[in-house]
């Protein structure tokens, strides 16, 4: 023997074209510049999904009815697929409980705003085929407007109409979002749900968290893309469980897994976009391609993001309108303080520029309605009269009251 300390005994390292997991089989996925054979990559992608609910608040309580938001395309596609294996429990598992007493996947039919052709029994079909032991719910997007006395059609007409106000392709998309988000919770409180299964991958929480914060939702960010949200809404638990999945490791997933062939077709406000289009849209084109080179880099925005913390000072009760997170406190001050104003203002805004008083609507809001037709309609009604004088001695830089404006700009808003 010799007497040179040769160290640990390590694992041989696998061949190339070996699986980095097993050490046996042949590799046919490579994420991160890793290879996996299809077993190993299967086990371990369901582990990530199982381990996102075992780091959850809710992992030691049972008996809850949770809906999941299924709009068809590959991650919710596969969110659906691995909530199936997660409920199920065979013979060989007595000893183990299901999470949930109850699941309810909720498919929102948007094509209203884009003239398309209706989405809803072609998710209606996957459920009811697939996935027979979980309750379907069909929501059509128009139904936001809630007025028994409109007509479907009155409801589309008006939808679009709302959309096309909205001035840019980054105000429309966060209008539909919010509105999408809306249906959901509405959906999912009405049916006694207390969990709200959502389907954001790894790749697009990054996309989030770099997005939002150029649009001025920084404030609202953990509460945004938390993997597990509590208080946001009353009685009702968001939860992200894919949220340590690429959106490449999903589409693997839907591949081996023969999921592609029942994917619902969606079209959207950014299909056919190129990348400058919307700050989404150029947000996604710079994460994905830097992340083709750097393979760490929707990790490293995940995980540096999850580190963010509420503010001390956020208060719950003073809600946005239009999204419904938090407003923060002097954020209509701040914006005037970096606006270019008049001289002719001391602490108004310039003339054509509107500011909402802070308890409506958030400054992420204000600045996507300020792009608006409805917005610049407002400022055309200006006029330096008595009355703008009397509403700015009343202390808000805006051209009408609060209940005025309330009244005119109600097709952007949100019930409660």
């Amino acid at each position: 023997m010799s007497d040179v300390d040769s160290g640990p005994l390590r694992a041989p390292k696998p061949k190339a074209g070996t699986c980095i997991k097993c050490k046996t089989r042949p590799s046919t996925v490579v994420l991160r510049h890793v290879q996996y054979c299809k077993d190993c990559f299967l086990f371990a992608t369901t582990g990530k999904f199982r381990s996102a609910f075992g780091k959850s608040a809710i992992s030691n309580t049972t008996g809850h009815k949770a809906m999941v938001a299924f709009s068809g395309g590959p991650s919710s596609r596969a969110l659906l697929h691995l909530m199936k294996g997660f409920q199920h429990v065979g013979s060989h598992q007595s000893g183990q409980k299901r999470l949930f007493d109850e699941l309810v996947i909720c498919h929102i039919d948007e094509t209203a705003a884009f003239n398309g052709s209706s989405t809803l029994d072609m998710a209606r079909v996957v459920v009811d085929t697939e996935y027979p032991d979980f309750t379907f719910h069909g929501q059509l997007i128009e139904d936001i407007y809630e007025d028994e006395a409109l007509s479907s059609i009155d409801k589309k007409e008006k939808l679009r109409q709302l959309f096309a106000q909205a001035g840019s392709l980054t105000a429309k998309e966060d209008l539909l979002w919010h509105i999408k988000m809306h249906l959901l919770v509405k959906a999912a409180q009405k049916l006694g749900c207390t969990r709200l299964i959502l389907g954001d991958s790894a790749t697009r929480i990054a996309i989030k968290v770099i997005s939002f914060t150029a649009k001025g939702r920084g404030y609202s960010l953990p509460l945004e893309i938390g993997g597990d949200i509590h208080g946001l809404y009353p009685n009702l638990v968001i939860l992200r469980p894919l949220k340590d999945m690429l959106a490449k490791e999903i589409a693997i997933y839907d591949h081996s897994q023969g999921l592609l062939n029942s994917l619902v077709p969606a079209t959207n406000f950014s299909t056919m976009a190129p990348p400058t289009a919307s700050i989404d849209r150029a947000t996604e084109e710079f994460i994905v391609g830097l992340d083709r080179d750097f393979p760490s880099t929707v990790s490293t925005i995940v995980r540096t993001a999850s580190k963010l913390k509420l503010a001390s000072s956020m208060n719950g009760q003073s809600r946005c309108a239009l999204c419904h997170m938090p407003i923060q406190s002097g954020s209509k001050d701040w914006k005037q303080r970096i606006t270019v104003q008049s001289t002719q203002c001391t602490r108004d805004s310039a003339p054509g520029t509107l500011t909402v008083p802070e308890n409506i609507l958030c400054y992420a809001c204000q600045t996507d309605l300020s792009e608006s037709e409805g917005w610049s309609r407002l400022a055309d009604d200006a006029s330096p009269s008595t009355q703008l004088e009397e509403f700015r001695s009343l202390g808000y830089p805006t051209l009408l009251t609060q209940d005025d404006m309330h009244q005119r700009i109600k097709d952007f808003l949100l019930d409660d």
